[in-house]
């Protein structure tokens, strides 16, 4: 049995090499993101880490911050 692939779908090796190149840009905009923020709380001489509980940490909120204007960050 023969099964056919139509024509729209283009060459699989063109399409994994775009998804690869769409995920790297993804990442290293997110990288970036928690690059600055890590520089500004060095700035301000601020703790990155919270006492309690994973998420009470001064890098996690200000990425939970920057990430409401961002759809790319923790997705």
């Amino acid at each position: 049995m023969f099964v056919t692939v139509p024509d729209t779908v283009g060459n699989v090796g063109e399409l994994l090499v775009n998804s690869l190149a769409q995920e790297r840009a993804s990442n290293r905009h997110c990288l970036l993101l928690v690059m600055e923020s890590l520089k500004f709380l060095a700035r301000q001489g601020c703790a990155i880490q919270g006492h309690t509980e994973k998420r009470d940490g001064n890098l996690y909120q200000l990425l939970t911050l920057r990430s409401s204007s961002d759809t790319k960050v923790f997705h």
